[in-house]
């Protein structure tokens, strides 16, 4: 048996020397938890309560704040944060969404015009779910040429089987043949 598993044995064959306590050795002659409590508190019978949360300064609310930050549970954290927010005409998602599109070389006014002229349907399977927020732009990744929109598992399959026509066709083949 080589050291570290002898080790490992002669460590699980004794137990704690803790009065009452019958969990194995860990580390001189104690267990894992009072080992611990002799390092936090110089003590291995100390039994510590864990320390209070804080409890958040909104009169009345008796729940701890969680780090949520301000002194306040996450509840009214969220809506102090929302009251202190400056107004957002545009809206968050809206700006993400042009961030994305920037990356094709496309305008959200050609992003609509685009699933206008699919149906607002996936390209590939002509579901009018697009499985997410929004359809995924699929785009050639030789040339970044958008080839059109689609829901979000035609898009996953299509990334998987990495755009090869080969690997497309020996799918096809194989589901036509189980």
């Amino acid at each position: 048996m080589c050291s570290y598993h002898y080790e490992r044995h002669r460590k699980a064959s004794t137990v704690c020397v803790v009065e009452d306590c019958e969990r194995p050795q860990f580390c001189r002659k104690w267990c894992q938890r009072h080992y611990w409590r002799w390092r936090r508190y110089g003590d291995v019978t100390a039994n510590h309560d864990p320390v209070q949360e804080p409890i958040c300064t909104i009169d009345g609310c008796n729940e701890p704040t969680r780090g949520a930050g301000r002194g306040l549970c996450k509840r009214h954290y969220l809506i102090d944060y929302n009251r202190r927010r400056p107004p957002d005409p545009e809206g968050q998602r809206a700006r993400g969404r042009k961030h994305i599109l920037k990356g094709y070389g496309l305008t959200p006014e050609q992003y609509h015009a685009l699933a206008e002229a699919q149906d607002h349907r996936c390209a590939i399977c002509g579901t009018t779910e697009p499985g997410g927020r929004s359809w995924t732009v699929d785009h050639d990744h030789q040339t970044g040429k958008v080839r059109g929109l689609l829901c979000r598992k035609c898009n996953t399959g299509l990334g998987l089987l990495g755009d090869n026509v080969k690997r497309i066709e020996a799918v096809m083949r194989y589901l036509r043949e189980g």
